[in-house]
């Protein structure tokens, strides 16, 4: 089995494959950004296990499919957030990984665009979740596969995973990612649509840098004002909630992976459940998980972020769970869309 081991930022980069380990010095860590602007990636373990002997011996990056185990650590929650380790870090280290393994084992040239085009993630068991006063180790066995094939290298690749904490399963995932050209600003992937030209008016100056008021760290379940990338609301009406998205480089463009929009989408669910649907954004987590990016976003264009809650129900313990539907925009067009769903652990 071949193993690769991706450092945090605060390390040097190194990465190493046991087995063949002059071909494989590379870091994880640099495949994409860090999952939050202002935090540190978690140390993450790679594990190949080759589908045959000869490709144990040989590390050829011939085959289409590739299973991985990989390990993760998650990190412990804020003190005053909900008593539950978050779900991004898990779907951020299987980007990580993705990103790796499709240069690595499926021969995708450096330079070529990795855009997590739809990911999907849930919560299956919310107990090995809990957190236990300290960061939790997350094992997480992927499935890639390569399709659309030109010269042997893929076009897309898709990726299946189950994540279990301590041993116990506990969420499943699947995602795709668009392996494209280096083009200034690519199209999306073939399959997912865009906004279809739809406009929605976006704010003015109050978007851009000087006029950005960050939101409170405790409306949007964050710990410290360094973690929010999101504004107060720019608009609260029609049961939508509309947020401008902090100024970033790590907005989705070619190289370029959606750690800031990922952060943004989630902060922007957690404060229209807290001002629409009565929620303590401080005690909530994101259990549900489906997100799709419809085209690249401009690296100096302003966001906004829009977010809609549905009606509040109930899990299969009583607590309190909303569905939101979000949709992050640049210039009135739909770059992004969300559906998750926001538990209130109370």
């Amino acid at each position: 089995m071949d193993t690769a081991t991706a450092p945090s930022s605060a390390r040097p980069d190194s990465a190493t494959q046991k087995s063949t380990p002059t071909s494989t010095q590379q870091s994880l860590h640099n495949s994409v950004p860090d999952y939050a602007p202002t935090t540190v990636a978690p140390l993450i373990h790679l594990v190949h296990r080759p589908a045959t002997r000869d490709g144990l011996l040989l590390g050829a990056p011939a085959a289409t499919e590739h299973t991985f185990v990989l390990s993760v650590e998650l990190p412990q929650p804020p003190r005053t957030g909900a008593g539950l380790y978050e779900l991004q870090p898990a779907i951020d280290a299987v980007r990580r990984a993705c990103a790796f393994a499709a240069r690595q084992y499926f021969g995708v040239p450096e330079g070529r665009v990795v855009l997590p085009t739809a990911t999907e993630a849930v919560v299956t068991d919310l107990r090995p979740w809990r957190r236990g006063g300290r960061p939790a180790h997350a094992t997480i066995d992927l499935r890639l596969r390569g399709a659309d094939l030109v010269d042997g290298v893929p076009g897309t690749l898709r990726c299946e995973s189950t994540v279990s904490i301590g041993g116990r399963p506990c969420g499943r995932g699947r995602s795709r990612l668009l392996l494209g050209p280096p083009a200034p600003h690519p199209t999306a992937a073939r399959g997912y649509r865009g906004d279809r030209g739809e406009r929605h008016r976006q704010p003015g100056s109050a978007v851009g840098g000087k006029g950005f008021r960050a939101a409170a760290p405790a409306a949007v379940g964050c710990g410290e004002p360094g973690e929010v990338v999101v504004s107060e609301p720019l608009s609260v009406s029609a049961g939508t909630v509309l947020v401008a998205v902090r100024p970033t480089a790590e907005q989705v463009a070619p190289g370029v992976g959606p750690s800031s929009l990922d952060a943004a989408l989630r902060q922007t669910a957690l404060l229209s459940v807290g001002l629409l649907r009565g929620f303590h954004p401080a005690g909530c987590a994101i259990t549900r998980w489906s997100a799709a990016v419809t085209r690249f976003a401009e690296p100096d264009r302003p966001l906004v972020c829009a977010a809609a809650p549905g009606a509040v129900g109930r899990d299969a313990e009583g607590r309190p769970v909303a569905p939101v539907g979000l949709r992050v925009l640049q210039d009135g067009r739909t770059v992004a869309t969300a559906d998750v769903t926001v538990l209130l652990d109370c």
